[in-house]
């Protein structure tokens, strides 16, 4: 039993929160960082090799 004892659930319980959690926090980093101004960043990699 770690240090929050039985309220923290089984291993796998456990698992599944912090997954969660994570994709709680890390998607809306994600789609900020990939909306807005698309267009500008789909083409910067062909400008780049002419």
């Amino acid at each position: 039993v770690g240090f929050l004892g039985i309220a923290a659930g089984t291993e796998e319980e456990q698992a599944k929160n912090f997954q969660w959690g994570l994709r709680r926090i890390l998607t809306p980093l994600y789609d900020n960082r990939n909306s807005g101004n698309g267009r500008d960043q789909r083409n910067r990699g062909h400008q780049s090799n002419r």
